[in-house]
C-alpha cells in the first residue's frame, strides 16, 4: 500500500472539516420538566419554596400581579444555513395564591401556540430614500 502524500492528507482533512459542518444541531433551552418532579406538584399543598427547590428560578413571572409563574423548555434545531426552528416546546404554568401555595398547574405544548403571521413589509421612515445631497442639506431648510 502506498503512503498518502502531504497534499492528499491535506485534501482529506479539508474534506472532513467541510462536511462535518453539514449537519443540523439540536439544542435544549430552559428548564428540564421531568415527569417525576411534575408528579410532586399538588394543588392546594405545594408551596412556592417547594417549587423553587424542585425547578429553580422560573423562566418568567406573570404580568400585573397575576400570581402565575412559568417554566419553559424548548428544543431547537439549527440547520446548516443557520436557520433555527423549534422542534418542541413545553410550558409549565403555575398559579400561586397570596399565601404562596400552588392553586393550579397547566402544561402547554407547541401545538397550543397561536400562529403569528410575520409581515415582510418594511416600515417607512423619514430620510429612508434621501440622496447624498438631500441628507447633507436637509437641516439647512428646517426652521429653528
Amino acid at each position: 500500500m502506498k503512503p498518502l502524500s502531504l497534499l492528499s492528507c491535506f485534501a482529506l482533512i479539508m474534506s472532513l472539516a467541510i462536511f462535518s459542518g453539514c449537519s443540523s444541531k439540536i439544542s435544549t433551552h430552559g428548564h428540564t420538566l421531568e415527569k417525576a418532579k411534575l408528579d410532586l406538584l399538588v394543588p392546594g399543598e405545594t408551596s412556592l419554596s417547594d417549587i423553587l427547590i424542585l425547578f429553580g428560578k422560573p423562566s418568567f413571572d406573570g404580568a400585573f400581579g397575576s400570581g402565575k409563574i412559568y417554566y419553559n423548555n424548548q428544543v431547537m434545531e439549527t440547520e446548516v444555513a443557520g436557520h433555527s426552528k423549534t422542534v418542541s416546546r413545553t410550558l409549565l404554568i403555575l398559579t400561586i395564591d397570596k399565601k404562596e401555595i400552588l392553586q393550579n398547574l397547566e402544561i402547554q405544548s407547541i401545538d397550543d401556540d397561536i400562529e403569528v403571521t410575520k409581515l415582510d413589509a418594511k416600515t417607512p421612515t423619514p430620510g429612508d430614500n434621501y440622496g447624498l445631497a438631500e441628507q447633507i442639506f436637509s437641516n439647512i431648510r428646517k426652521p429653528q
